[in-house]
Protein backbone atom coordinates (compact mmCIF):
# COMPACT_ATOMS: atom_id res chain seq x y z
CA UNK A 1 0.00 0.00 0.00
CA UNK A 2 2.50 2.37 1.05
CA UNK A 3 4.86 1.45 -1.83
CA UNK A 4 1.76 2.37 -4.06
CA UNK A 5 1.34 5.91 -2.67
CA UNK A 6 4.93 6.42 -3.07
CA UNK A 7 5.05 5.70 -7.01
CA UNK A 8 1.37 7.76 -6.54
CA UNK A 9 3.07 10.85 -5.13
CA UNK A 10 6.30 10.53 -7.07
CA UNK A 11 4.34 11.34 -10.22
CA UNK A 12 2.33 13.97 -8.74
CA UNK A 13 5.74 15.74 -8.54
CA UNK A 14 6.80 14.93 -11.87
CA UNK A 15 3.60 16.31 -13.14
CA UNK A 16 4.30 19.26 -12.01
CA UNK A 17 7.70 20.12 -11.71
CA UNK A 18 6.88 19.65 -16.27
CA UNK A 19 3.75 21.72 -15.82
CA UNK A 20 5.98 24.42 -14.36
CA UNK A 21 8.74 23.95 -16.78
CA UNK A 22 6.43 24.95 -19.71
CA UNK A 23 5.34 27.86 -17.82
CA UNK A 24 8.41 29.54 -17.45
CA UNK A 25 10.03 31.97 -20.24
CA UNK A 26 13.86 31.83 -21.24
CA UNK A 27 14.36 35.51 -21.68
CA UNK A 28 16.77 36.75 -24.89
CA UNK A 29 20.37 36.98 -24.54
CA UNK A 30 21.52 40.47 -23.80
CA UNK A 31 24.40 42.23 -25.38
CA UNK A 32 26.30 45.53 -24.82
CA UNK A 33 26.84 48.03 -27.74
CA UNK A 34 30.02 49.69 -27.50
CA UNK A 35 31.09 53.72 -29.35
CA UNK A 36 34.25 54.20 -29.98
CA UNK A 37 34.33 58.05 -31.32
CA UNK A 38 37.36 57.90 -31.85
CA UNK A 39 38.93 60.72 -30.84
CA UNK A 40 35.68 62.40 -29.91
CA UNK A 41 33.74 62.60 -26.91
CA UNK A 42 32.68 60.30 -24.64
CA UNK A 43 29.58 58.21 -25.85
CA UNK A 44 27.80 55.45 -22.94
CA UNK A 45 27.77 52.39 -24.10
CA UNK A 46 24.06 50.53 -24.75
CA UNK A 47 22.92 46.79 -23.21
CA UNK A 48 20.88 45.57 -26.59
CA UNK A 49 18.40 42.15 -26.44
CA UNK A 50 18.82 40.22 -28.91
CA UNK A 51 17.21 41.12 -32.21
CA UNK A 52 16.40 44.53 -31.23
CA UNK A 53 17.38 47.62 -32.73
CA UNK A 54 20.15 50.28 -31.39
CA UNK A 55 19.23 53.77 -30.08
CA UNK A 56 21.06 56.45 -32.05
CA UNK A 57 22.94 58.14 -29.31
CA UNK A 58 23.29 61.80 -29.76
CA UNK A 59 25.99 63.10 -31.92
CA UNK A 60 29.94 62.80 -30.07
CA UNK A 61 31.96 66.23 -30.97
CA UNK A 62 35.58 66.83 -31.68
CA UNK A 63 37.44 69.85 -32.14
CA UNK A 64 37.87 70.75 -35.67
CA UNK A 65 35.65 67.86 -37.37
CA UNK A 66 32.29 67.43 -38.17
CA UNK A 67 30.71 64.01 -37.21
CA UNK A 68 29.90 62.14 -39.94
CA UNK A 69 28.05 58.90 -38.55
CA UNK A 70 28.66 55.53 -37.05
CA UNK A 71 30.29 53.01 -38.73
CA UNK A 72 30.92 48.94 -38.26
CA UNK A 73 35.06 49.35 -38.89
CA UNK A 74 37.59 51.58 -37.69
CA UNK A 75 37.96 52.20 -41.08
CA UNK A 76 34.30 53.54 -41.75
CA UNK A 77 33.51 51.02 -44.70
CA UNK A 78 30.23 50.32 -43.80
CA UNK A 79 27.08 52.58 -41.87
CA UNK A 80 25.08 51.08 -39.58
CA UNK A 81 21.50 52.26 -40.31
CA UNK A 82 19.97 52.72 -36.83
CA UNK A 83 16.56 52.37 -38.01
CA UNK A 84 16.72 48.51 -39.70
CA UNK A 85 20.29 46.63 -38.54
CA UNK A 86 19.34 44.90 -35.47
CA UNK A 87 21.69 43.37 -32.82
CA UNK A 88 22.98 39.91 -32.80
CA UNK A 89 26.32 39.55 -30.55
CA UNK A 90 28.61 42.21 -28.98
CA UNK A 91 29.34 45.17 -30.88
CA UNK A 92 31.71 48.26 -31.69
CA UNK A 93 30.16 51.23 -33.71
CA UNK A 94 33.28 53.57 -34.55
CA UNK A 95 32.68 57.27 -35.35
CA UNK A 96 33.80 59.12 -38.83
CA UNK A 97 35.09 62.42 -38.61
CA UNK A 98 35.79 64.62 -41.60
CA UNK A 99 38.05 67.76 -41.08
CA UNK A 100 36.69 71.21 -40.87
CA UNK A 101 40.07 72.21 -42.61
CA UNK A 102 40.09 69.66 -45.92
CA UNK A 103 39.20 70.48 -49.16
CA UNK A 104 38.41 68.78 -52.36
CA UNK A 105 39.85 69.32 -56.15
CA UNK A 106 38.09 67.31 -58.64
CA UNK A 107 38.09 67.04 -62.49
CA UNK A 108 34.66 67.52 -62.52
CA UNK A 109 34.47 70.16 -60.02
CA UNK A 110 34.05 74.40 -60.27
CA UNK A 111 36.07 77.21 -58.56
CA UNK A 112 32.97 78.88 -57.58
CA UNK A 113 32.17 76.05 -54.98
CA UNK A 114 32.91 75.63 -51.37
CA UNK A 115 35.59 72.58 -51.99
CA UNK A 116 33.99 70.32 -49.70
CA UNK A 117 34.01 66.56 -50.43
CA UNK A 118 30.37 66.95 -52.28
CA UNK A 119 31.17 70.50 -54.09
CA UNK A 120 34.87 70.32 -54.83
CA UNK A 121 36.87 72.85 -56.42
CA UNK A 122 38.27 72.43 -60.00
CA UNK A 123 41.94 73.34 -59.92
CA UNK A 124 44.55 72.83 -57.37
CA UNK A 125 46.02 76.17 -57.51
CA UNK A 126 42.53 77.54 -56.28
CA UNK A 127 42.68 75.07 -53.70
CA UNK A 128 45.85 76.02 -52.26
CA UNK A 129 44.84 79.83 -52.23
CA UNK A 130 41.96 79.33 -50.52
CA UNK A 131 42.00 76.08 -47.97
CA UNK A 132 42.92 77.57 -44.28
CA UNK A 133 46.21 76.67 -42.14
CA UNK A 134 46.79 73.62 -41.24
CA UNK A 135 44.25 71.80 -43.92
CA UNK A 136 44.50 69.10 -46.35
CA UNK A 137 43.71 69.49 -49.84
CA UNK A 138 42.85 66.38 -51.06
CA UNK A 139 42.87 65.45 -55.48
CA UNK A 140 40.68 62.69 -56.24
CA UNK A 141 41.69 60.70 -60.30
CA UNK A 142 42.52 62.40 -62.93
CA UNK A 143 45.15 64.41 -64.72
CA UNK A 144 45.15 68.05 -63.98
CA UNK A 145 47.30 70.27 -66.43
CA UNK A 146 48.59 73.10 -64.47
CA UNK A 147 52.04 74.57 -64.24
CA UNK A 148 53.72 77.01 -61.93
CA UNK A 149 51.57 75.34 -58.69
CA UNK A 150 52.69 77.84 -56.01
CA UNK A 151 52.30 76.38 -52.39
CA UNK A 152 51.61 79.32 -50.04
CA UNK A 153 54.54 81.14 -47.88
CA UNK A 154 52.14 81.79 -44.72
CA UNK A 155 50.25 78.77 -44.09
CA UNK A 156 50.54 74.85 -43.47
CA UNK A 157 49.15 73.19 -46.65
CA UNK A 158 49.50 69.49 -47.13
CA UNK A 159 48.08 68.71 -51.09
CA UNK A 160 47.43 64.83 -51.18
CA UNK A 161 45.70 62.25 -53.93
CA UNK A 162 42.85 60.58 -52.82
CA UNK A 163 44.06 57.32 -54.40
CA UNK A 164 48.13 57.21 -55.26
CA UNK A 165 50.76 58.95 -58.13
CA UNK A 166 49.50 56.22 -60.21
CA UNK A 167 45.85 57.81 -60.47
CA UNK A 168 46.45 61.17 -59.98
CA UNK A 169 48.98 63.28 -62.69
CA UNK A 170 49.87 67.13 -62.74
CA UNK A 171 51.18 67.64 -66.47
CA UNK A 172 52.92 70.73 -66.74
CA UNK A 173 52.71 71.13 -70.32
CA UNK A 174 56.27 71.55 -70.86
CA UNK A 175 55.44 75.49 -69.88
CA UNK A 176 57.01 75.98 -66.54
CA UNK A 177 58.14 74.63 -62.92
CA UNK A 178 55.08 72.11 -62.56
CA UNK A 179 55.24 73.12 -58.53
CA UNK A 180 56.77 76.00 -56.32
CA UNK A 181 57.61 75.92 -52.92
CA UNK A 182 59.30 78.86 -52.25
CA UNK A 183 59.61 79.70 -48.24
CA UNK A 184 56.69 77.47 -47.44
CA UNK A 185 56.74 77.22 -43.56
CA UNK A 186 57.02 73.77 -41.58
CA UNK A 187 54.54 70.44 -42.10
CA UNK A 188 53.97 71.50 -46.00
CA UNK A 189 53.40 68.63 -47.54
CA UNK A 190 53.43 67.04 -51.49
CA UNK A 191 52.31 63.66 -51.66
CA UNK A 192 50.96 61.23 -53.89
CA UNK A 193 51.11 62.56 -57.16
CA UNK A 194 52.83 62.13 -60.74
CA UNK A 195 54.85 64.98 -61.43
CA UNK A 196 55.40 65.69 -65.38
CA UNK A 197 55.84 68.04 -67.65
CA UNK A 198 58.13 70.11 -66.11
CA UNK A 199 60.20 72.35 -68.18
CA UNK A 200 62.06 75.85 -67.86
CA UNK A 201 65.34 77.10 -68.12
CA UNK A 202 66.35 77.66 -64.66
CA UNK A 203 65.84 76.23 -61.24
CA UNK A 204 63.74 72.69 -61.33
CA UNK A 205 61.30 71.65 -63.92
CA UNK A 206 59.21 69.25 -61.75
CA UNK A 207 59.64 70.99 -58.46
CA UNK A 208 61.76 74.04 -57.51
CA UNK A 209 62.36 74.36 -53.30
CA UNK A 210 63.73 77.57 -52.41
CA UNK A 211 64.35 78.25 -48.97
CA UNK A 212 61.71 75.70 -47.47
CA UNK A 213 61.58 72.43 -45.71
CA UNK A 214 58.50 70.13 -46.78
CA UNK A 215 57.10 66.56 -46.79
CA UNK A 216 57.68 65.42 -50.54
CA UNK A 217 56.76 61.68 -50.64
CA UNK A 218 54.69 58.99 -52.59
CA UNK A 219 55.12 60.99 -56.10
CA UNK A 220 56.20 59.48 -59.51
CA UNK A 221 58.13 62.64 -60.76
CA UNK A 222 59.19 61.55 -64.64
CA UNK A 223 59.58 63.47 -68.03
CA UNK A 224 60.50 66.79 -66.43
CA UNK A 225 63.85 69.01 -67.42
CA UNK A 226 65.84 72.08 -66.65
CA UNK A 227 68.94 73.75 -67.60
CA UNK A 228 70.32 76.04 -65.22
CA UNK A 229 71.98 75.05 -62.97
CA UNK A 230 70.12 72.11 -62.98
CA UNK A 231 67.34 69.68 -61.09
CA UNK A 232 65.19 68.18 -63.85
CA UNK A 233 63.06 66.52 -61.22
CA UNK A 234 63.63 68.88 -58.36
CA UNK A 235 65.91 72.30 -57.70
CA UNK A 236 66.76 72.59 -53.84
CA UNK A 237 67.74 75.62 -52.49
CA UNK A 238 68.83 76.35 -48.77
CA UNK A 239 66.13 73.81 -48.40
CA UNK A 240 66.14 70.80 -46.09
CA UNK A 241 63.16 68.43 -46.89
CA UNK A 242 61.98 64.92 -46.18
CA UNK A 243 62.44 63.45 -49.47
CA UNK A 244 60.64 59.97 -49.23
CA UNK A 245 59.16 56.77 -51.10
CA UNK A 246 59.48 58.41 -54.38
CA UNK A 247 60.37 57.58 -57.85
CA UNK A 248 62.63 59.93 -60.09
CA UNK A 249 62.61 58.68 -63.96
CA UNK A 250 63.78 59.97 -67.08
CA UNK A 251 64.01 63.54 -65.56
CA UNK A 252 66.70 65.54 -67.68
CA UNK A 253 69.38 68.63 -66.81
CA UNK A 254 70.12 70.02 -70.03
CA UNK A 255 73.11 71.60 -71.08
CA UNK A 256 72.68 75.39 -72.46
CA UNK A 257 75.26 78.07 -73.36
CA UNK A 258 75.81 79.30 -69.81
CA UNK A 259 78.31 76.99 -68.07
CA UNK A 260 76.28 76.51 -65.08
CA UNK A 261 74.20 73.94 -66.42
CA UNK A 262 72.97 70.60 -67.08
CA UNK A 263 73.68 69.84 -63.62
CA UNK A 264 71.47 66.84 -61.63
CA UNK A 265 69.47 64.99 -63.87
CA UNK A 266 66.48 64.26 -61.11
CA UNK A 267 67.90 66.18 -57.91
CA UNK A 268 70.05 69.52 -58.03
CA UNK A 269 71.48 70.77 -54.51
CA UNK A 270 72.68 73.89 -53.17
CA UNK A 271 73.41 74.47 -49.64
CA UNK A 272 70.89 72.12 -48.86
CA UNK A 273 70.84 69.08 -46.09
CA UNK A 274 67.79 67.04 -47.14
CA UNK A 275 66.72 63.73 -45.80
CA UNK A 276 66.38 61.64 -49.52
CA UNK A 277 64.99 58.22 -47.97
CA UNK A 278 64.10 54.89 -49.96
CA UNK A 279 63.36 56.46 -53.37
CA UNK A 280 63.73 54.58 -56.64
CA UNK A 281 66.18 57.13 -59.40
CA UNK A 282 66.69 55.79 -62.43
CA UNK A 283 67.35 56.60 -66.18
CA UNK A 284 67.68 60.22 -65.37
CA UNK A 285 70.57 62.42 -67.29
CA UNK A 286 72.36 65.04 -66.55
CA UNK A 287 74.18 66.48 -69.34
CA UNK A 288 76.92 67.91 -67.56
CA UNK A 289 77.42 65.96 -63.90
CA UNK A 290 75.38 63.80 -61.23
CA UNK A 291 72.94 61.62 -63.74
CA UNK A 292 70.68 61.40 -60.39
CA UNK A 293 71.98 63.63 -58.19
CA UNK A 294 74.17 66.68 -57.64
CA UNK A 295 75.41 68.22 -54.64
CA UNK A 296 77.15 71.61 -54.28
CA UNK A 297 78.06 72.88 -50.86
CA UNK A 298 75.31 70.22 -49.39
CA UNK A 299 74.86 67.56 -46.46
CA UNK A 300 72.29 65.35 -47.22
CA UNK A 301 71.13 61.99 -45.68
CA UNK A 302 71.15 59.45 -48.81
CA UNK A 303 70.01 56.33 -47.50
CA UNK A 304 68.11 53.20 -48.75
CA UNK A 305 67.76 54.37 -52.55
CA UNK A 306 68.19 52.62 -55.70
CA UNK A 307 70.02 54.79 -57.93
CA UNK A 308 70.37 53.09 -61.23
CA UNK A 309 70.61 53.62 -65.02
CA UNK A 310 71.58 57.10 -64.80
CA UNK A 311 73.94 59.19 -67.12
CA UNK A 312 75.72 62.19 -66.81
CA UNK A 313 77.77 63.14 -70.34
CA UNK A 314 80.36 64.57 -68.01
CA UNK A 315 81.43 63.22 -64.13
CA UNK A 316 79.46 61.45 -61.59
CA UNK A 317 76.98 58.97 -63.44
CA UNK A 318 74.94 58.54 -60.24
CA UNK A 319 76.01 61.23 -57.83
CA UNK A 320 78.10 64.39 -58.25
CA UNK A 321 79.76 66.56 -55.29
CA UNK A 322 81.28 69.14 -54.86
CA UNK A 323 82.45 70.79 -51.38
CA UNK A 324 79.88 68.25 -50.09
CA UNK A 325 79.56 65.88 -46.67
CA UNK A 326 77.26 63.70 -47.28
CA UNK A 327 75.85 60.41 -45.65
CA UNK A 328 75.55 57.68 -48.25
CA UNK A 329 73.91 54.74 -46.64
CA UNK A 330 72.62 51.13 -47.48
CA UNK A 331 71.83 52.39 -51.58
CA UNK A 332 72.01 50.05 -54.41
CA UNK A 333 74.11 52.38 -56.80
CA UNK A 334 74.31 50.00 -59.94
CA UNK A 335 74.60 50.62 -63.63
CA UNK A 336 75.30 54.06 -64.20
CA UNK A 337 77.68 55.51 -66.74
CA UNK A 338 79.62 58.64 -66.55
CA UNK A 339 80.41 59.80 -70.43
CA UNK A 340 83.16 59.15 -73.02
CA UNK A 341 86.95 60.19 -71.05
CA UNK A 342 85.04 61.20 -68.26
CA UNK A 343 84.90 59.86 -64.53
CA UNK A 344 83.06 58.62 -61.61
CA UNK A 345 80.73 56.13 -62.65
CA UNK A 346 78.21 55.26 -59.36
CA UNK A 347 79.76 58.60 -57.36
CA UNK A 348 82.48 61.63 -58.35
CA UNK A 349 83.73 63.46 -55.34
CA UNK A 350 85.76 66.50 -55.20
CA UNK A 351 86.82 68.51 -52.60
CA UNK A 352 84.09 66.27 -50.42
CA UNK A 353 84.38 64.19 -47.32
CA UNK A 354 80.98 62.09 -47.31
CA UNK A 355 80.54 59.04 -45.16
CA UNK A 356 80.21 55.93 -47.91
CA UNK A 357 78.61 52.95 -45.86
CA UNK A 358 77.17 49.85 -46.66
CA UNK A 359 76.12 50.55 -49.75
CA UNK A 360 76.21 48.04 -52.93
CA UNK A 361 77.71 49.92 -55.95
CA UNK A 362 78.23 47.50 -58.57
CA UNK A 363 78.09 47.62 -62.36
CA UNK A 364 78.80 51.53 -63.07
CA UNK A 365 81.30 52.55 -66.05
CA UNK A 366 82.95 55.41 -66.43
CA UNK A 367 86.77 56.21 -68.29
CA UNK A 368 88.39 56.21 -64.84
CA UNK A 369 86.78 55.39 -61.29
CA UNK A 370 84.35 52.83 -62.59
CA UNK A 371 82.49 52.83 -59.18
CA UNK A 372 83.95 55.80 -57.28
CA UNK A 373 86.27 58.75 -58.13
CA UNK A 374 87.43 60.90 -55.73
CA UNK A 375 89.84 64.28 -56.31
CA UNK A 376 91.04 66.53 -53.02
CA UNK A 377 88.99 64.38 -51.08
CA UNK A 378 88.69 62.22 -47.57
CA UNK A 379 85.82 60.16 -47.76
CA UNK A 380 85.23 57.39 -45.04
CA UNK A 381 84.21 54.51 -47.47
CA UNK A 382 83.30 51.61 -44.93
CA UNK A 383 81.33 47.98 -45.79
CA UNK A 384 80.32 48.73 -49.17
CA UNK A 385 80.10 45.96 -51.80
CA UNK A 386 82.21 47.26 -54.52
CA UNK A 387 81.52 44.82 -57.30
CA UNK A 388 81.91 44.69 -61.17
CA UNK A 389 82.62 48.13 -62.27
CA UNK A 390 84.82 49.05 -64.91
CA UNK A 391 86.86 51.37 -66.30
CA UNK A 392 88.82 52.40 -69.81
CA UNK A 393 91.94 53.97 -68.72
CA UNK A 394 92.46 53.81 -64.59
CA UNK A 395 90.49 52.20 -61.55
CA UNK A 396 87.79 49.54 -62.12
CA UNK A 397 86.60 49.72 -58.47
CA UNK A 398 87.95 53.25 -57.00
CA UNK A 399 90.00 55.63 -58.39
CA UNK A 400 91.92 57.98 -55.32
CA UNK A 401 93.82 61.06 -56.73
CA UNK A 402 94.77 64.42 -55.68
CA UNK A 403 95.91 64.77 -52.42
CA UNK A 404 92.73 62.15 -51.51
CA UNK A 405 93.40 60.54 -48.17
CA UNK A 406 90.23 58.50 -47.75
CA UNK A 407 89.48 55.90 -45.13
CA UNK A 408 88.86 52.43 -47.13
CA UNK A 409 87.84 49.79 -44.74
CA UNK A 410 86.01 46.62 -44.32
CA UNK A 411 84.75 46.56 -47.90
CA UNK A 412 83.95 43.53 -50.53
CA UNK A 413 86.08 45.25 -53.66
CA UNK A 414 85.62 42.49 -56.39
CA UNK A 415 85.16 41.57 -59.79
CA UNK A 416 86.17 44.92 -60.92
CA UNK A 417 88.03 45.80 -64.62
CA UNK A 418 90.08 48.57 -66.50
CA UNK A 419 91.98 48.08 -69.91
CA UNK A 420 94.97 49.76 -68.06
CA UNK A 421 96.22 50.30 -63.96
CA UNK A 422 93.99 49.38 -60.99
CA UNK A 423 91.80 47.24 -61.26
CA UNK A 424 90.05 47.17 -57.77
CA UNK A 425 92.19 50.95 -56.22
CA UNK A 426 93.83 52.96 -58.27
CA UNK A 427 95.88 56.08 -56.18
CA UNK A 428 97.53 58.69 -57.91
CA UNK A 429 99.16 62.40 -57.36
CA UNK A 430 100.34 62.39 -54.09
CA UNK A 431 96.93 60.72 -52.06
CA UNK A 432 97.73 59.13 -48.77
CA UNK A 433 94.79 56.65 -47.96
CA UNK A 434 94.34 53.81 -45.35
CA UNK A 435 93.36 50.57 -47.23
CA UNK A 436 92.62 47.81 -44.08
CA UNK A 437 90.65 44.47 -43.90
CA UNK A 438 89.22 44.65 -47.11
CA UNK A 439 88.89 41.67 -49.19
CA UNK A 440 90.59 42.56 -52.82
CA UNK A 441 89.60 39.86 -55.23
CA UNK A 442 88.94 38.48 -58.73
CA UNK A 443 89.57 42.45 -59.96
CA UNK A 444 91.81 42.78 -63.26
CA UNK A 445 93.92 45.30 -64.82
CA UNK A 446 96.76 45.57 -67.73
CA UNK A 447 99.02 46.32 -64.27
CA UNK A 448 97.72 46.28 -60.74
CA UNK A 449 94.91 44.18 -60.34
CA UNK A 450 93.71 44.38 -57.27
CA UNK A 451 96.00 47.76 -55.90
CA UNK A 452 98.12 50.28 -58.01
CA UNK A 453 100.26 52.64 -56.40
CA UNK A 454 101.58 55.51 -57.91
CA UNK A 455 104.98 57.57 -57.64
CA UNK A 456 104.33 60.04 -54.91
CA UNK A 457 101.57 58.69 -53.06
CA UNK A 458 102.04 57.20 -49.75
CA UNK A 459 99.34 54.55 -48.90
CA UNK A 460 98.46 52.42 -45.58
CA UNK A 461 97.61 48.51 -46.98
CA UNK A 462 96.83 47.23 -43.52
CA UNK A 463 95.77 43.75 -43.05
CA UNK A 464 93.79 42.82 -46.14
CA UNK A 465 92.87 40.10 -48.13
CA UNK A 466 94.28 40.76 -51.40
CA UNK A 467 93.10 37.08 -53.69
CA UNK A 468 92.95 36.12 -57.63
CA UNK A 469 93.43 38.91 -58.93
CA UNK A 470 95.02 39.61 -62.30
CA UNK A 471 97.15 41.86 -64.37
CA UNK A 472 97.79 41.35 -67.88
CA UNK A 473 101.66 42.80 -67.17
CA UNK A 474 102.79 43.19 -63.66
CA UNK A 475 101.97 43.34 -59.95
CA UNK A 476 99.07 40.70 -60.04
CA UNK A 477 97.71 42.00 -56.65
CA UNK A 478 99.77 45.03 -55.87
CA UNK A 479 101.71 47.27 -57.69
CA UNK A 480 103.99 49.72 -56.42
CA UNK A 481 105.20 52.00 -58.92
CA UNK A 482 107.46 54.05 -56.70
CA UNK A 483 105.76 55.11 -53.88
CA UNK A 484 106.73 55.10 -49.77
CA UNK A 485 103.66 53.29 -48.64
CA UNK A 486 103.61 50.89 -46.12
CA UNK A 487 102.18 47.48 -46.69
CA UNK A 488 101.74 45.02 -43.91
CA UNK A 489 99.71 42.69 -42.35
CA UNK A 490 97.98 41.78 -45.46
CA UNK A 491 97.45 38.25 -47.06
CA UNK A 492 97.96 38.17 -50.92
CA UNK A 493 97.52 34.78 -52.56
CA UNK A 494 96.51 33.41 -56.01
CA UNK A 495 97.24 36.67 -58.05
CA UNK A 496 97.91 36.01 -61.39
CA UNK A 497 100.54 38.12 -63.48
CA UNK A 498 101.54 37.37 -67.10
CA UNK A 499 105.27 39.19 -66.66
CA UNK A 500 106.72 39.91 -62.74
CA UNK A 501 105.38 39.99 -59.44
CA UNK A 502 102.21 37.95 -59.30
CA UNK A 503 102.03 38.50 -55.51
CA UNK A 504 103.59 42.19 -55.36
CA UNK A 505 105.37 44.62 -58.21
CA UNK A 506 108.09 47.19 -56.77
CA UNK A 507 109.31 49.61 -58.99
CA UNK A 508 112.71 50.60 -58.73
CA UNK A 509 112.28 53.91 -57.44
CA UNK A 510 110.06 53.05 -54.60
CA UNK A 511 110.59 53.36 -50.53
CA UNK A 512 108.03 51.21 -49.06
CA UNK A 513 108.17 49.39 -45.82
CA UNK A 514 106.88 45.85 -47.29
CA UNK A 515 105.84 43.85 -44.20
CA UNK A 516 107.84 44.68 -40.86
CA UNK A 517 110.66 46.83 -39.96
CA UNK A 518 113.12 43.87 -40.04
CA UNK A 519 113.40 40.41 -39.67
CA UNK A 520 111.83 40.05 -35.69
CA UNK A 521 108.98 42.35 -36.83
CA UNK A 522 106.89 38.85 -37.65
CA UNK A 523 103.47 40.97 -36.92
CA UNK A 524 103.05 43.19 -39.63
CA UNK A 525 104.55 40.45 -42.18
CA UNK A 526 102.57 39.78 -45.31
CA UNK A 527 101.61 36.43 -45.98
CA UNK A 528 102.30 36.35 -49.73
CA UNK A 529 102.38 32.54 -52.00
CA UNK A 530 100.85 30.74 -54.55
CA UNK A 531 100.78 33.88 -56.89
CA UNK A 532 101.74 32.82 -60.45
CA UNK A 533 104.59 33.24 -61.68
CA UNK A 534 105.90 34.35 -59.08
CA UNK A 535 105.71 35.89 -55.60
CA UNK A 536 107.48 39.71 -55.46
CA UNK A 537 109.50 41.34 -57.94
CA UNK A 538 112.02 42.24 -56.92
CA UNK A 539 112.47 39.65 -54.18
CA UNK A 540 115.76 41.51 -52.99
CA UNK A 541 113.63 44.36 -52.05
CA UNK A 542 114.73 45.97 -49.10
CA UNK A 543 112.47 46.21 -45.87
CA UNK A 544 111.12 43.43 -47.86
CA UNK A 545 110.11 40.52 -45.07
CA UNK A 546 107.96 38.49 -46.92
CA UNK A 547 105.95 35.33 -45.12
CA UNK A 548 106.22 33.18 -48.16
CA UNK A 549 105.07 29.90 -46.45
CA UNK A 550 100.74 29.59 -46.38
CA UNK A 551 99.44 26.90 -43.81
Amino acid sequence: MNKKINIFLLSVLISVFLFLSNCVTTPDSTYTVTFDSQGGSTVSSQAIESGQLVSEPAEPTREGYSFEGWYQEPDCINLWDFSSDIVTSDLTLYAKWTSLLSRYVSMTGDNINDGSIDHPWKTIQYALDNTPDGGTVYVTDGIYKEHWIKFPKDRVIVLKSKNGANSTTIDGENIQHVIEMDSCPEGTTLDGFTITGGNIIKEGGGISVFNCSPTISNNIIIGNQSQEPGGGGIYLFYSSPIIQDNTFSGNSAIKSNSSDSGKGGAIFMQYSSPSIINNIFNSNKADKYGGALYLYYSSPTIENNTISGNTADFEGGGIYMDHSSPNIEENTISGNSAGLYRNGGAIYLYESSPTIENNIISGNTADEGGGIYMSYSSPFIHNNTIEGNSAIDFAGGIYISDYSSPTVSLNIISGNVVDDYGGGIYIYYYSAPTIEDNNISENAADDGGGIYISSGCSAMVYNNTIASNTAVDSGGGICDYGSSSTIQGNTIVENICSNSGSGIYIFTSSTSTIGGADASDTANFNTVCGNTPDQVEPDSYPNNFIDSLCD
